[in-house]
């Protein structure tokens, strides 16, 4: 994963503290914006326990990651990551 809160990256033309509406939310962790086919956009809910309320949000760091990649190359590599991995599908996805 790569990751950045500097005011001076963009993407897209977001920057950090522009405003944006979510497309998912990963419950523990955060709600996310996608960008385009590579990076995201995301922020701490001010509700931690609802995050579903809010639909729009500023955007506190971006990120780069695959939910779609496994955590591991072989079957025989599978470690205490692999529930990580599962933790981290969104609970809400937006179409």
């Amino acid at each position: 994963m790569i990751e950045t809160s500097d005011k001076r990256f963009s993407v897209n033309g977001y920057k950090v503290g522009d405003e944006i509406t979510r497309t998912s939310i990963i419950r523990g962790w955060g709600i996310i914006a996608k960008i385009d086919d590579e990076w995201y956009a995301a922020w701490a809910p001010k509700d931690i326990n609802h995050p579903e309320e809010e639909e729009t949000g500023k955007i506190q760091w971006f990120f780069k990651f695959d939910f779609n990649a496994p955590l591991y190359e072989k079957e025989d590599e599978k470690s205490n990551l692999q529930p990580l991995y599962e933790n981290l599908q969104p609970l809400f996805e937006k179409e």
